[in-house]
């Protein structure tokens, strides 16, 4: 933030309009408890194979396929399977 602020001081281009359009302040889209961050990122990747896979997939175990090491889904790993069905 100090950066951004510092910025918008020493009138750099683009700094003023990305402050605008981002607001005043940081918010967070992902919760801060971690099963509650697992849980909505879960659901995130499980709607958006829903939305490209075709019907006759079984959406559960494509988001089994792409969950890694850390036991979370990535959109790169979910690309890759749906394209493999696709």
């Amino acid at each position: 933030m100090p950066k951004i602020r510092r910025s918008i001081a020493g009138k750099k281009v683009g700094y003023t309009e990305l402050f605008s359009r981002f607001g005043k302040r940081y918010g967070k889209a992902v919760p801060y408890a971690k099963e509650e961050c697992e849980k909505m990122l879960r659901v995130t990747a499980l709607l958006i194979i829903k939305a490209n896979a075709p019907g006759n997939v079984n959406v559960k175990s494509i988001l089994t396929q792409t969950l890694g090491e850390d036991n979370l889904p990535s959109l790169r790993r979910i690309y890759k399977e749906l394209s493999k069905v696709n």
